[in-house]
């Protein structure tokens, strides 16, 4: 949304995962005068992932996570963080190697 629309200021995904349930949502600002604009650009993408994802898209959500995860474990203590809740969580000590 925000490469696409000049009117959008930030849109973010919101997505709460529960054993039971889970929450999805968009968050999106721009200015009021096109809080009508933001809400039907808002819908037409919640309604544009009812459809299929193109292989382009779903190879940059991929590419995206895996950056995320290396970032979230550049540091040693984060790197043990992880290792502790496998172990913790699998009885074993797992270790993921990215590339």
């Amino acid at each position: 949304m925000l490469k696409k629309l000049s009117y959008v200021d930030a849109a973010e995904s919101l997505n709460f995962n529960f054993t039971d349930s889970g929450l999805f949502g968009l968050r999106v600002t721009g200015s009021a005068d096109k809080a009508k604009d933001l809400l039907t650009a808002s819908v037409a993408e919640l309604k544009a992932l009812a459809t299929s994802v193109t292989a382009e898209e779903l190879a940059i959500a991929k590419s995206t996570l895996k950056n995320s995860v290396l970032t979230a474990l550049e540091r040693q203590a984060d790197r043990l963080e992880e290792t502790v809740k496998n172990v913790i969580i699998m009885k074993k000590r797992k270790i993921i190697l990215f590339r």
